[in-house]
């Protein structure tokens, strides 16, 4: 794999991204889990095509910012966040509303196929940074992390 995609352009290599990304999708809503590891490994070798290539091609992602599909925008904003901080930052997650007392997520993966079943060090800093607890569903149950409910 690494060889075809050394062979590709930027731009091609973009479009690669773009398309498994939208597999990706498509493997989330059919819980196909196999299917979306195997992608996610993927889209991890077109990133790191693009950060090896002259100047970090990473920012050739923001044209995927505007993308209409919500989870390209979000996997073209997380991969560019290393060489665009500022711009990706303002728009993950964004401002906090004054009235969220928490923010929720999922992992949907199971420990044996190599995933956390309960938050991570990034979901701890994330919830601390917003200063409001994370909910997190995992296939095991339910998390609460992070600082006391806000008031």
């Amino acid at each position: 794999m690494k060889t075809d995609l050394q062979s590709m352009s930027v731009d091609e290599l973009v479009t690669r991204f773009t398309e498994i990304v939208l597999a990706q999708d498509q493997a989330l809503l059919r819980s196909e889990v196999a299917k979306f590891n195997d992608l996610f490994d993927r889209m991890e070798e077109v990133k790191a095509e693009l950060r090896d290539r002259a100047g970090d091609q990473r920012r050739a992602l923001l044209c995927l910012y505007d993308h209409p599909n919500p989870q390209v925008r979000l996997k073209a904003i997380k991969a560019t966040l290393a060489v665009v901080p500022d711009v990706a930052a303002s728009i993950v997650p964004g401002a906090t509303p004054e009235d969220a007392v928490a923010f929720f997520h999922t992992h949907p993966n199971r420990p044996d196929l190599g995933y956390m079943a309960g938050p991570s060090r990034a979901d701890i800093a994330f919830a601390e940074r917003l200063g409001i607890p994370g909910l997190l569903q995992s296939h095991n149950g339910m998390y609460y992390f992070g600082p006391s409910l806000r008031r």
